[in-house]
């Protein structure tokens, strides 16, 4: 059984276990020292991944569109918890506390806007992207 990578009609690059090669135009073997996409070993961006030239690469404007998607997905678990905390200090009349908290939610609501998306030339330093209003 083989590796193979094709693009699929919507655009996705698939990657297909079998013993004969499939049909699509842009099929490439992957052999174990192209083991799929070295700029993004995990996957996570696979979404992004296009075949240009017969290897798999990253596309990084779409990887960044993940990224912040990602990131909006993780702050509205914060912004939640955090309107949580504020109820708590609401209802013990802690108007410093709902300030804090207040100045906290804005930052994480601020945050998509205040990363340089355009300065992100590569996968290495799209994945440094750990905003610390949003680590855990």
């Amino acid at each position: 059984m083989k590796k193979y990578a094709y693009t699929d009609n919507q655009n996705n690059v698939v990657i297909s276990f079998s013993t004969t090669k499939p049909t699509a135009v842009d099929v490439i073997d992957l052999s174990p020292e192209q083991d799929e996409c070295i700029d993004d070993v995990p996957g996570k961006y696979q979404a992004a991944w296009e075949i240009v030239n017969g290897k798999i690469e990253v596309n990084l404007d779409k990887a960044k569109v993940i990224k912040l998607a990602e990131i909006r997905e993780i702050r509205e678990i914060h912004l939640e918890q955090f309107d949580r905390l504020q109820a708590r200090y609401i209802g013990s009349g802690d108007t410093d506390g709902v300030a804090r908290c207040e100045r906290r939610k804005e930052m994480l609501r601020d945050l998509p806007t205040i990363i340089d998306w355009d300065s992100i030339t590569n996968m290495y330093e799209l994945g440094q992207i750990r905003p610390p209003e949003i680590t855990d």
